[in-house]
């Protein structure tokens, strides 16, 4: 169901959700500023207050809700900003609002995000890939298909945006063993920043994704809790270890749904790690630009009720999000 009379009209979520970031994020004051006619109307006893104002009518004329303080000032805020100082301008969201504003418009673009763990594989960079091996309980033989399968999609220099995060983009991190030959691999990609989806839901709260969404007819593409967000009308689950292991059966799944709905222009989002490249990469090669393909990784957890990396705890906090850590995901 994708109504939106049953979404919190600050977050996006379901109601069903208990949501109570209305409360932690609605700036009062903030509102009044950006939309003068409403603080006329509540200075004149008209209206019983901006929130009231913005939930009932000013959430679906798209008032300026404005970036309130206490987000900017949030511990996850400054965490954040930490953390991406490699970006030139980490309150640079103008590539996240045309990509919002191009799906609301119904054109189609693809972005896939290769972030320090895909590097790794796909490079096979020691001692990390040794450690990711021996900590899952792989073997070389097991992995070796997928990150040639990796290496093969970037180096046939694909037609869309690869995400890199802030380390990778900094060449720090996990990649410094190998960082003539990620060089090369990189020369010619259409690169952008690949903590994006990540950094626009901190600052703006889920609803600056699901909104654009809610006009789409959406397939998602990762684990149980992912249908949580009510705004997919097709799921596929992946499990939620180890997914890339099943990447043909669930192409097969997601083929047959994409057979049935690309005459409706479809917007595919994953969340399923290295499995989101390999999907993402055979949708675009079979259908091209008739659909679009969001790699939004982890950005959803803790609007879905699980904290699945350190960083969600104090976006968690913040939000006042119902969310629990789940150990078959965190790692400290």
């Amino acid at each position: 169901m994708k109504s939106m009379e049953l979404r919190c009209p600050v977050c996006g979520l379901l109601k069903s959700m208990r949501c109570r970031c209305q409360v932690a994020v609605f700036d009062e004051q903030q509102y009044l500023r950006n939309n003068p006619d409403v603080a006329a109307g509540v200075s004149k006893g008209i209206l019983p207050s901006g929130l009231w104002h913005y939930t009932q009518h000013g959430f679906k004329e798209k008032r300026a809700l404005g970036l309130a303080p206490v987000v900017k000032e949030s511990p996850v805020w400054r965490a954040y900003c930490k953390f991406a100082v490699a970006h030139p301008s980490i309150e640079d969201f103008s590539l996240f609002k045309q990509m919002m504003d191009r799906i609301k418009n119904g054109d189609n673009f693809h972005v896939a995000r290769y972030n320090d763990g895909e590097w790794v594989f796909l490079l096979r960079i020691p001692p990390h890939y040794e450690s990711c091996l021996r900590d899952n309980s792989h073997s070389d033989a097991e992995v070796y298909p997928i990150a040639q399968k990796l290496l093969s999609i970037i180096s046939s220099k694909p037609p869309y945006y690869i995400g890199i995060d802030s380390n990778t983009r900094a060449l720090r991190g996990l990649i410094v063993n190998k960082i003539s030959e990620y060089k090369k691999l990189i020369e010619g990609l259409d690169l952008i920043y690949g903590d994006i989806f990540n950094a626009a839901t901190i600052r703006h709260g889920i609803s600056a994704l699901l909104q654009p969404l809610s006009q789409r007819t959406v397939i998602s593409v990762g684990p149980d809790y992912m249908q949580r967000l009510g705004v997919a009308r097709h799921h596929i689950e992946t499990p939620r270890t180890n997914c890339w292991s099943q990447a043909d059966r669930l192409w097969d799944q997601l083929h047959a749904v994409l057979q049935q709905t690309i005459h409706l222009n479809p917007v595919v989002i994953y969340s399923c790690s290295m499995l989101a490249k390999l999907l993402l990469h055979q949708a675009y090669t079979e259908y091209g630009n008739r659909m679009t393909n969001l790699d939004i990784g982890s950005c959803i957890d803790p609007w879905c009720g699980i904290i699945s990396r350190p960083w969600h705890q104090d976006l968690v906090a913040h939000y006042q999000l119902d969310a629990v850590i789940d150990p078959i995901y965190f790692r400290k």
